[in-house]
């Protein structure tokens, strides 16, 4: 395999890595070690999630004027710099602004990665499991050390971001010393006649808005999962345990679903995806059995999810679009969560932790309300040459 390929792959590992570690525990950061308030904690998660909303969609309309490898150093160099804000942070609004600032640096890798994997030739199913299963593996080592690391003192959790960030860097300069002749450089205006309005993104619909309504629900979940563990009378621990045992899980199995994506289609897997979910909550909406609640929490959806929608959202778009695409996807799925966290924090106050599931399970059926819906008006129909 190509080193460029073994470089994005790497780096979606990493980028899995500093996801879980910044949004599990900046927030506990923020309260116990830089003295701010909940209201700030809150902005820890809430700037770099507005940050890859905005940043994913400006990367990814540049991607063909900058080239994929660039966007790819960009990012790296962007993760890097999150370790440096994490080490040097003093207050608690410098830390805030920082990570919404070098998030919006590092928000240029996720859509360059994506493209990549879905505008080569071959089968693209096969290659965006193959990026999550680098991922789950950056989820299930965050997962299984972040807690004991943060748990070090004081500068834990600072060393962790900086050392990760270290590697991003080692990894942009290898790549930088081994691009190939014409590799990431600028692609050729498009053709007077091409479409490259907002318009030419309307197909895109019937992907991004189940998308978003499912990526709201679970990480809206996901975000409020202690309380709702608080609720039922489990440990907290449960939380990393039941990421990890799903990550794991998925890892095994999410190639069989990219070959399976390949012989179908990215819609037929989103669709078996959004019906799990709503099955998921719906029961543990119904039963408050803890057994049942890590059980259910534990199952590998989301990674199936991540190549279920990216595969869907290549198959609506041509490819000269690959990289708006998956920038679009990918910054929706930002503010996705930022909304999905605010529904669930309204619910918790209005009927407690119990609202939690069914509100995810709401938000999942609306999902599949949707893309049964645009199904039936045909438009799944994947264009010509889409592998």
């Amino acid at each position: 395999m190509k080193t460029a390929w073994v470089g994005l792959l790497a780096a979606s590992g990493l980028e899995a890595f500093f996801l879980l570690v910044m949004a599990g525990y900046a927030p506990l950061y923020v309260v116990e070690h830089l003295h701010g308030s909940y209201l700030v904690a809150s902005q820890s998660v809430a700037w770099p999630y507005l940050a890859t909303f905005l940043g994913s969609n400006w990367w990814g309309a540049q991607s063909r004027r900058l080239g994929q490898s660039r966007l790819v150093l960009i990012g790296l160099g962007g993760y890097f710099g999150l370790g440096l804000v994490a080490l040097l942070a003093r207050t608690p609004w410098t830390l805030v602004a920082g990570l919404g600032l070098m998030t919006g640096l590092s928000s240029a890798l996720a859509p360059a990665a994506m493209a990549a994997m879905t505008r080569a030739g071959g089968a693209m199913g096969h290659r965006l499991a193959l990026r999550v299963r680098w991922q789950s593996v950056g989820w299930m080592v965050s997962g299984l050390s972040a807690g004991y690391l943060y748990g070090l003192g004081r500068y834990g959790w600072p060393l962790t971001l900086a050392l990760a960030g270290t590697l991003a860097l080692l990894l942009a300069a290898v790549l930088a010393a081994k691009r190939e002749r014409g590799d990431g450089a600028p692609a050729e205006a498009l053709p007077p006649d091409s479409p490259s309005t907002w318009r030419s993104f309307l197909p895109l619909l019937v992907v991004v808005v189940p998308v978003f309504l499912v990526t709201a629900g679970n990480e809206g979940f996901f975000a409020s999962f202690a309380l709702y563990l608080r609720l039922i009378r489990l440990p907290v621990a449960w939380v990393g345990w039941s990421a990890a045992i799903s990550t794991a899980l998925g890892a095994i199995t999410v190639g069989w679903v990219g070959r399976f994506a390949d012989r179908t289609s990215g819609r037929v897997v989103l669709g078996y995806v959004l019906a799990g979910y709503a099955l998921m909550y719906g029961v543990m909406a119904l039963s408050h059995s803890p057994i049942v609640a890590v059980l259910a929490f534990s199952l590998p959806l989301y990674p199936f999810l991540m190549v279920g929608s990216q595969r869907a959202a290549a198959e609506r778009m041509a490819a000269h679009h690959h990289g708006a695409t998956m920038g679009l996807v990918n910054g929706l799925a930002g503010l996705a969560t930022a909304v999905g966290i605010s529904i669930m924090g309204l619910g918790d106050t209005r009927f407690g932790p119990a609202f939690e599931p069914w509100g995810a399970a709401v938000l999942v059926l609306l999902a599949l309300t949707t893309l049964a819906l645009g199904a039936a008006w045909g438009r799944w129909r994947p264009r010509a040459g889409v592998a």
